[in-house]
């Protein structure tokens, strides 16, 4: 079992500060636009990583407040 946490955490980690990496390079060379785009299934998902994308979009929606760029957060729903 911490192992299987310990994977998590790391996942977590390079989602989390991937995305805040991303976004703040994006904002540091003054893209046009910036769009996060990610997939939400549609089935009964609990872990951490649903956790993670409500991350992306508070780090998204933020960053379009702070910054001169437009920064989007688009999330498909795959249904099954």
């Amino acid at each position: 079992m911490f192992h299987l946490w310990e994977i998590d955490q790391v996942k977590m980690k390079n989602n989390i500060f991937g995305t805040r990496n991303v976004t703040t390079l994006a904002d540091k060379y003054t893209v046009k636009r910036f769009m996060f785009i990610h997939i939400e299934k549609a089935v009964n998902q609990i872990n951490i990583m649903i956790d993670t994308k409500r991350t992306h979009e508070i780090i998204i929606k933020v960053m379009n407040k702070s910054s001169e760029i437009e920064f989007v957060d688009v999330r498909l729903e795959k249904m099954h």
